[in-house]
């Protein structure tokens, strides 16, 4: 029963991304994407959704582990640039080449064509 509880008290989390965004999640394991043709351009565009994550925090009294944070670049193009940082809280968080979601581990490698 706590179980279905935690979920259903979580779900707002999910709702808060609108439009082209992306909202995905399962107990406490919620990740966020959206698209662009930059990567500043994404980084804008998560901001503004943890800006609402924060406030959905501090209204429910939850805390979230930084350590857990992880972003994210993904392209199809290889020259594309995929080198924007965010802060949240005063912690500066740097693209990764890897990333675990429920267990399935994402490994970005960049295709050298020369």
């Amino acid at each position: 029963m706590s179980l279905l509880l935690y979920i259903y008290y979580n779900a707002d989390l999910l709702d808060i991304p609108k439009n082209q965004k992306l909202g995905l999640g399962f107990i406490d394991d919620i990740t966020y994407s959206v698209e662009g043709s930059t990567d500043k351009g994404n980084i804008r565009k998560i901001r503004l959704i943890l800006n609402k994550v924060k406030k959905w925090r501090v209204k429910h009294g939850v805390q979230f582990k930084p350590s857990k944070d992880v972003l994210v670049h993904f392209t199809r193009n290889h020259r594309q640039a995929t080198e924007a940082v965010i802060t949240i809280n005063k912690v500066t968080i740097k693209p990764a080449k890897e990333a675990k979601y429920l267990g399935v581990i994402c490994i970005i490698n960049p295709i050298d064509n020369g």
